[in-house]
């Protein structure tokens, strides 16, 4: 027996398989939206953690008296009984002997997240201590005892800019 043949059946199946082949490629273009953009590490970053960014003026603050050679370009902040510790990556892409960023917890009756920041930071952890210039106009060196690097906000600031240096590298 002879099947008849369906020329049209033929073809609209060839159109379909073209079209359904074209859909699978760009052709190797890049949309827009896949391109990387200068800045995206940054907005990753603040987007990673769940704790509120520190203004710039803070971060300026901060990196003015920052002796590790680290650029500060994110610092986070955690609020609790009317204090907050804010929080940033010290090392850059270097890390501890655990194989962790090096962390700088800093204390401030002052919230840190209002743009024109007019108080004092006081570093509280040993990193944040070491690589202060504690003469730098924004630095306290006093009232240390009224923050506590054991506490649950610096525990959570300092896991927040642990997450932002994992996600910035």
């Amino acid at each position: 027996m002879h099947t008849p043949r369906r020329p049209g059946a033929v073809l609209v199946t060839a159109i379909a398989a073209a079209l359904l082949l074209a859909g699978c490629s760009n052709g190797g273009a890049q949309s827009q939206g896949d391109a990387k953009q200068p800045g995206d590490d940054v907005k990753a970053s603040a987007d990673s953690s769940t704790c509120a960014q520190a203004s710039q003026d803070v971060v300026k603050a901060i990196d003015s008296a920052n002796t590790s050679g680290t650029n500060i370009i994110l610092a986070d902040v955690v609020s609790s009984g009317g204090v907050w510790y804010v929080s940033t990556n010290l090392s850059g892409s270097d890390v501890d002997e655990n194989g962790s960023p090096v962390i700088g917890l800093w204390g401030t009756s002052t919230d840190p997240t209002k743009d024109s920041f007019s108080g004092t930071l006081t570093p509280v952890n040993a990193a944040a201590k070491k690589f202060t210039d504690a003469s730098a106009s924004s630095m306290a060196t006093t009232g240390a005892s009224d923050y506590s690097a054991s506490g649950a906000a610096a525990k959570r600031v300092v896991a927040c800019a642990k997450t932002d240096a994992a996600t910035v590298q």
